[in-house]
C-alpha cells in the first residue's frame, strides 16, 4: 500500500475508535438488534460463557439478503460467502425459496 492509503486507513481507524463516532451497546436478554452490514461499521468485544449449562449465551443470527439495499458501490461483492453453505440450501434468506 502507498503511504496515502496507509495513512488513510490510520485516520479511519482513529475516527472508528473514538467516543463520539462509536454507539457501544449491551444486548439483553430477549433483545434483537438488526444493522445494514453495508451501512454500519461494527464489531464485538470478547465473550467468556459460563461453564454453568443453564446459564450458557444461546445466540441466533439471521442474514437477510435485499439486493437493493443501500450500499457504496464495491460493498456488496462480498454477497454469498461468510457462511458456508448446506447442500440445497444458500447462504442468505430468500422469502420467495425460503
Amino acid at each position: 500500500m502507498s503511504n496515502r492509503e496507509i495513512k488513510a486507513l490510520d485516520t479511519f481507524e482513529t475516527l472508528a475508535n473514538r467516543e463520539d463516532f462509536r454507539l457501544n451497546l449491551t444486548l439483553e436478554s430477549g433483545e434483537a438488534s438488526f444493522m445494514n452490514n453495508c451501512c454500519v461499521l461494527h464489531t464485538r468485544t470478547a465473550f467468556e460463557d459460563s461453564s454453568d449449562p443453564n446459564l450458557k449465551r444461546h445466540i441466533l443470527r439471521l442474514w437477510l439478503r435485499e439486493d437493493d439495499r443501500p450500499a457504496a458501490s464495491g460493498v456488496i461483492v462480498h454477497k454469498g460467502e461468510g457462511i458456508m453453505p448446506q447442500e440445497g440450501k444458500g447462504t442468505y434468506y430468500n422469502p420467495s425459496t425460503g
